[in-house]
């Protein structure tokens, strides 16, 4: 994309767009390491500050050792994680705890609640 900027607006306009572009990156970057830090922090109680400096540590050695494909592979791997856990507390909320009837009937009584109600 930064190529395309240039080509189109110059080199002020790439260089601004790339400014722009790695903030982003950082920015993102550490949304994610400090959410995965807090995660790790409220399943199994590791200070955030000692899972955010382990966390890329872990990327870095299972990437280096592995390379591209256990990078992929990683990441396939925290896929079928996150459905697995998703689907499973899926049933169990809407199967299991509650009918469908019954999550149909608070909805409802929701919807119907005033402004007041709901302040």
């Amino acid at each position: 994309m930064c190529e395309i900027v240039n080509a189109r607006w110059g080199k002020t306009a790439h260089i601004t767009f790339l400014f722009f572009a790695f903030c982003a990156n950082i920015i993102v970057t550490s949304m994610l390491l400090l959410g995965g830090a807090a995660t790790v922090e409220a399943l199994t109680g590791v200070d955030y500050r000692l899972a955010s400096f382990l966390i890329p540590w872990g990327v870095i050695l299972y990437t280096s050792a592995g390379g591209l494909k256990a990078t992929f592979i990683a990441s396939y791997l925290h896929t079928v994680i996150i459905f697995a856990v998703l689907i499973t507390m899926i049933t169990m909320v809407y199967i299991k705890v509650y009918s469908s009837n019954q999550i149909y009937a608070f909805l409802e009584q929701t919807v119907s609640y005033s402004d007041a109600e709901c302040e």
